[in-house]
């Protein structure tokens, strides 16, 4: 395929296709055996994109040469199906009609159950943030520090001797001992042992279950374990409790519009396709 080398193509469609239609014999951009690819088949291409998928290749050569060898691609696929009269297979055609009415069936509900413009209120709006915000609850960051002892699951019998010898040892010894310096010391956790085992802060979400379970309710100050996961025993050191507050409305009001809208289309689809059951006269012969 032709290089994607008119750069004037490129800053066109950043531009917003401003340039004019291309003349018939413009230049080739793509060609794929006898399939070729215009510079006016590629612009309408991109003006066929939803307004976000059309942000993301304009002024992107390598987005634009990727969607043009897409499209080369998928004009190949017609070229051979129609070759071979596959567009005339009975089978096919009755599939492609039974996918007609499917769609068309969609888009008719759809219809029907279209939320209004003005859905959903300020007043709905802040009524599902403040709801969202009390099912949120809780959440913290955790600044925590551990020492790791390696013993992922499966290990020889030998090597699981070995570390639980080693994590006897550490427990009699983190009770009353510096954490940080037994850190330093026995964690073969490479990257924090060094700084006498501290993690710094961690979001709740991004724990590893087991030591999410673990801290859950311990104070600052506290140390727990060993845990055990897959990869092997940690002890761990709570050293700080960051309440996160929930973000600002304003922050999230798009995407709550959004969620209350798909809500309502949902129902408003269900109400209408229960009224057309119950209003129609439906037998079945048993």
């Amino acid at each position: 395929m032709n290089r994607l080398a008119p750069p004037a193509l490129a800053l066109s469609l950043a531009l917003g296709l401003a340039l004019p239609a291309a003349p018939a014999g413009a230049q080739v951009i793509g060609k794929a055996g006898a399939v070729e690819l215009t510079e006016a088949d590629v612009r309408r291409l991109v003006a066929s994109l939803p307004g976000e998928s059309r942000s993301a290749v304009t002024g992107d050569e390598a987005a634009l040469e990727q969607l043009v060898r897409g499209e080369l691609a998928r004009r190949l696929l017609l070229q051979e199906m129609r070759a071979k009269g596959f567009e005339r297979d009975a089978a096919a055609l009755a599939e492609l009609e039974r996918l007609r009415d499917e769609a068309l069936l969609r888009l008719w509900v759809a219809r029907q159950a279209r939320v209004p413009e003005g859905y959903p209120s300020e007043a709905e709006v802040t009524r599902a943030y403040e709801a969202a915000k009390a099912q949120r609850g809780e959440v913290a960051d955790y600044r925590l520090a551990q020492i790791f002892v390696a013993l992922p699951d499966g290990a020889p019998p030998a090597r699981a001797t070995e570390a639980l010898r080693k994590a006897v040892d550490i427990q009699g010894r983190v009770a009353s001992g510096d954490f940080a310096q037994l850190a330093k010391q026995y964690s073969e956790h490479a990257d924090s042992a060094g700084k006498g085992g501290d993690l710094g802060f961690l979001a709740e979400a991004n724990l590893i279950p087991e030591m999410r379970a673990a801290i859950a309710g311990a104070a600052p100050g506290s140390v727990i374990g060993p845990v055990k996961t897959a990869q092997g025993l940690h002890f761990v050191k709570l050293l700080e409790k960051r309440p996160v507050p929930a973000p600002a409305l304003a922050e999230v009001r798009e995407q709550l519009v959004a969620a209350l809208r798909q809500q309502r289309a949902a129902e408003a689809q269900r109400e209408y396709l229960a009224g057309i059951g119950q209003g129609a006269s439906i037998s079945v012969n048993q």
